[in-house]
């Protein structure tokens, strides 16, 4: 009956095993198999280490960098993903807000209410809508009597007047503090938007 054979531990052929050398932590071929693994060994496992131990530091420089990032940082990067969101996805096929055009002209992420003049609706999405970048929102300024338009017959004038109220005893828009406490909560509605863009294959 032929010998069993086993493999080597270190050069990875098999061998019989009566011919061969049985160890703790293997069986080899022979002394020479043995010598170079117990040389080899060491060197692997260090360099494991090595990588394990960079890719915990290059996690944790990662988390310190977005730490780091101040809410204005943070808020331009949802306003770019949120921009991209409205006129690669949600309004893709829709006219300018403001103007019948829809030819393949660029388009902006137009605010109805413009961030300076209310901060706490930056992302509101009834807020932004696809604009014509030249015509509408730029040289036309956010066109807001045309715009004014378009809200009420979107929405409603209720809706109307709830974008346009800002004075009120009782504050209806809720601040930007309010809507992301923490950088945590902007990052992931940042990573909502992302994944929104990857269904639509954008």
């Amino acid at each position: 009956m032929a010998n069993k054979k086993r493999r080597c531990t270190s050069c990875k052929k098999y061998k019989e095993a009566t011919s061969g050398i049985v160890a703790p932590i293997g069986f080899f071929c022979d002394k020479s198999c043995q010598y170079n693994y117990a040389i080899k060994k060491p060197k692997e496992l260090k360099q494991k280490t090595k990588a394990i131990v960079y890719k915990k530091q290059k996690a944790k420089d990662a988390r310190r960098k977005k730490e780091l990032m101040s809410r204005g940082a943070w808020y331009q990067k949802l306003q770019e993903v949120k921009n991209k969101w409205v006129t690669k996805v949600r309004d893709v096929d829709e006219f300018c807000c403001t103007c019948p055009t829809q030819n393949n002209v660029k388009y902006d992420a137009g605010h109805y209410i413009a961030v300076g003049s209310n901060m706490d609706l930056r992302f509101e999405e009834t807020n932004i809508h696809k604009q014509c970048s030249v015509k509408c929102n730029q040289f036309g300024r956010g066109m807001p009597v045309e715009y004014d338009e378009f809200i009420k017959q979107k929405y409603g004038e209720g809706h109307y007047n709830w974008l346009n109220t800002k004075f009120l005893c009782h504050k209806p828009h809720p601040t930007l503090k309010e809507q992301f406490p923490t950088w945590q909560d902007i990052e992931l509605e940042i990573i909502r938007y992302r994944k929104l863009l990857k269904e639509a294959g954008v």
